[in-house]
């Protein structure tokens, strides 16, 4: 199934439709059924926010994650791009530089349709991804076999019973390896029974710890390519 992917992706299986969906090196996921990318947790404007409040960090922050999203763009050519929620991480006035450098950035990728499932980072900001030309989808929507969240309780038992696997962002998955005195903190996708957690997309963004039940499977992202964790008992997990 890997043989005719790009280089570090990892295609994986939909366990309803059998259609492969790709694990991205770059922490997104791509649907070839439905042409579409899918990415979470991209918090443009964090950087900028924790300067203000003096945590000196990288001020490009943001602008740096456009161009990693256009990146993206050119290596897939999806027809869609799907956020899935806290594309924007705090409110901002309307003359805000990152606003501005957005609203370009969505010009210059006209071709390609934008949607967003809002987060709680997004509800701060009101109408700002719309705005800036990003359409809004309501929580819980479906695009093909695949229904997108923001947080994965989001999903509901009827949801959980449809023939629809979930997507999902807002926990920054990462996970802990331990070794010779050293630790490792490593992006992953974390995918439950019905959702699979994807990692956040921003560079600013801290990762929650996760400890993966026998069921579920872990992907990790490390050296430019995506490999599957052989998963323990959670009595030996660290």
């Amino acid at each position: 199934m890997n043989e005719n992917l790009p280089a570090g992706t990892l295609a994986v299986v939909h366990p309803q439709t059998g259609e492969p969906l790709w694990l991205l090196p770059e922490g997104g996921l791509f649907d070839p059924a439905s042409n579409s990318l899918f990415v979470a947790d991209v918090h443009l404007g964090k950087a900028e926010s924790f300067r203000r409040l003096g945590v000196p960090v990288p001020i490009a922050a943001s602008s740096h994650g456009m161009v990693r999203l256009s990146a993206l763009l050119a290596r897939y050519r999806p027809a869609r791009l799907v956020f899935l929620g806290d594309l924007i991480h705090d409110r901002m006035d309307a003359e805000h530089p990152m606003l501005a450098q957005l609203a370009q950035w969505r010009q210059e990728h006209a071709d390609v349709s934008m949607l967003l499932v809002p987060g709680n980072h997004d509800r701060k900001g009101g109408a700002l991804a719309r705005d800036c030309g990003i359409d809004i989808l309501p929580v819980g929507s479906t695009l093909g076999a695949l229904q997108l969240l923001h947080e994965p309780d989001e999903i509901s038992p009827a949801q959980a019973s449809a023939p629809a696997l979930a997507l999902a962002g807002h926990l920054h998955p990462v996970i802990r390896l331990h070794g010779r005195g050293d630790t490792l903190r490593l992006r992953c996708f974390w995918w439950q029974p019905e959702v699979i957690v994807l990692p956040a997309f921003g560079e600013f963004t801290g990762g929650h710890a996760v400890r993966p039940a026998p069921n579920e499977r872990i992907f990790l992202l490390a050296d430019g390519a995506v490999r599957e964790m052989p998963v323990r008992p959670r009595a030996d997990i660290p």
